[in-house]
């Protein structure tokens, strides 16, 4: 398999191809950046065809929102979990300090 490097391109809104890659057989693939910016890399079969045509960039962004969505999706049952502890860990410091109060009030 082949990794290929694609800038994205704000004035133009297009996907440029700026590097290929042969993927090593641990799964590495390695580029260099001349700078930091937005990036997609495309893993490609090996048919030995190389493709000039860029990928699709509305496709692109709606699988990163899937995928956003998808991790959003599980961030209520975090949420939910810490707000519950924090919830029983509240009940449990009033319970202890009206019981203290109430011990110290019995010592008067």
């Amino acid at each position: 398999y082949e990794a290929v490097l694609y800038y994205y391109n704000e004035g133009s809104e297009k996907l440029e191809a700026v590097g290929r890659s042969q993927i090593s057989e641990s799964g590495i693939a390695g580029f260099e950046f001349e700078h930091a910016s937005d990036y997609m890399v495309v893993i490609e079969s090996e048919s030995g065809e190389e493709s000039n045509e860029s990928p699709d960039i509305e496709e692109s962004l709606n699988i990163d929102e899937e995928t956003e969505n998808q991790s959003t999706g599980n961030t209520w049952i975090i949420w939910l979990v810490t707000g519950s502890l924090l919830a029983i860990l509240g009940g449990l410091g009033i319970f202890f300090l009206v019981r203290r109060d109430q011990k110290d009030q019995g010592q008067k």
